[in-house]
């Protein structure tokens, strides 16, 4: 009972003091039997305070450490609300870059995919789609999942994979029908998850699990901006195979045709069309050297950014100048 009053009875700002009380006891020889205690409290108990107090006391730097398995636990053996919690901790680690996170803590968020709660398997996409760009040397751990029960999420995560040079060479079919298929609909798909992403971080308006809207969200989410999705040809503009795949299937050409050829859009689908070009455009801009580019590429999306009177495509082309300038090779093309 004691662990249950300290949870429910002290404030938000005195719970940062008791952590290094409980890790410090955690730690201590004499109480390993404790651990277990933990593990099994953590994985028994229908009170989230539970999890959260036992679970984010630990160190969980050492490689063979107990504190680990508790963690695991609380991933896989809490109630829902515990693993929900437990998966959004993961990103304390992420940000602290714990030793060998790359390798094991991924593999926890991967194992999350798996779960029977559609929320933790959410926020675990969410987290591996905010994190894998900062552990790219954990791309290959998702070579092995199936992504097909996934929808847009797992083509997105899957996308990771282009970057890696040896994997395009050795999945050539793999490769050139997932380039066919983002050619003739994904990048068209695309733009609708960033519309999607911005109006729910404007509106608290949510798409329920079948796809139709639900009522506005309860959840209050934090206003730090939406963050770009991984798109298939900056994962292969990364590398030369990748970039020779690009400019043998002329779809540099293509997109550039897009943008030069289109009347002014009268529906959403000729917005998205030209959205969508000018994503895709960004993506291999910001990978690639502009050598290797037509001269118009970056003017023609400048032009769309200062000429466009469709708004949301002119802030698309806005959008897209800032990932080019964003990145150490590109930022004199805007100049």
């Amino acid at each position: 009972m004691w662990l249950a009053v300290a949870v429910s009875s002290i404030p938000s700002w005195q719970f940062s003091f008791h952590l290094p009380a409980c890790s410090d006891l955690m730690n201590n020889g004499n109480v390993k039997g404790q651990r277990l205690l933990f593990a099994n409290l953590v994985k028994d108990t229908r009170n989230v305070e539970y999890v959260k107090l036992i679970v984010s006391c630990l160190d969980y730097s050492s490689e063979d450490s107990f504190n680990r398995f508790i963690l695991q636990t609380a991933l896989t053996s809490a109630d829902e609300s515990g693993r929900k919690w437990a998966t959004q901790f993961l990103t304390i680690l992420l940000s602290h870059n714990i030793n060998d996170f790359s390798t094991w803590g991924i593999k926890l968020l991967l194992g999350q995919l798996a779960d029977s709660s559609a929320k933790v398997v959410r926020h675990a996409f969410r987290l591996l789609h905010r994190w894998i760009p900062h552990y790219p040397e954990s791309v290959y751990l998702i070579k092995d999942i199936c992504f097909d029960g996934f929808g847009d999420a797992g083509t997105l995560l899957k996308t990771y994979l282009f970057s890696i040079e040896s994997y395009v060479k050795d999945n050539a079919d793999d490769i050139l029908a997932t380039l066919d298929y983002w050619k003739k609909k994904f990048n068209m798909r695309y733009v609708e998850i960033i519309d999607e992403d911005i109006r729910v971080a404007l509106l608290d308006s949510k798409r329920s699990i079948d796809g139709r809207y639900a009522r506005s969200s309860n959840e209050r989410i934090a206003k730090f901006g939406v963050l770009m999705p991984v798109h298939l040809y900056g994962q292969l503009a990364q590398h030369y195979t990748g970039r020779e795949l690009l400019l043998r299937s002329n779809e540099v050409d293509r997109l550039l045709d897009i943008l030069r050829d289109s009347p002014l859009p009268t529906n959403t689908f000729e917005t998205s069309k030209l959205k969508g070009a000018l994503y895709a455009l960004g993506h291999i801009v910001a990978n690639m050297n502009s050598s290797l580019l037509p001269s118009e590429t970056v003017p023609i999306i400048c032009r769309f950014a200062e000429c466009c009177p469709i708004l949301s495509v002119r802030g698309t082309a806005f959008w897209v100048l800032n990932l080019i300038g964003s990145t150490q090779l590109d930022h004199a093309k805007v100049n």
